[in-house]
């Protein structure tokens, strides 16, 4: 599945308010270091702040971990897996 259509899907699923599971591999931009693949089980997503609030805004994915509580983002690009099935660029 490509990464966009996999953000799709994502956005129509957070809009009826189900959940999705999904991987992602870590990237700190400031400090360049990776942490590997972090697989997120129940999560949602949240809406994109403005370029002007969050650096980088539009290339990040912004989501709330249903399991911990935590709001959290990821770069877009970096996806792995969307509901079990693989992401490709």
């Amino acid at each position: 599945m490509h990464w966009q259509k996999a953000i799709k899907e994502m956005r129509a699923l957070s809009s009826e308010g189900i959940p999705f599971s999904f991987s992602f591999f870590t990237y700190d931009r400031d400090k360049k270091i990776g942490h590997g693949l972090r697989h997120i089980s129940r999560a949602t997503l949240r809406a994109t702040p403005q370029e002007y609030i969050i650096e980088n805004a539009s290339h990040k994915l912004f989501f709330s971990d249903l399991d911990t509580g935590q709001d959290r983002n990821c770069w877009q690009i970096l996806l792995s897996s969307f509901n079990g099935k693989t992401i490709t660029l």
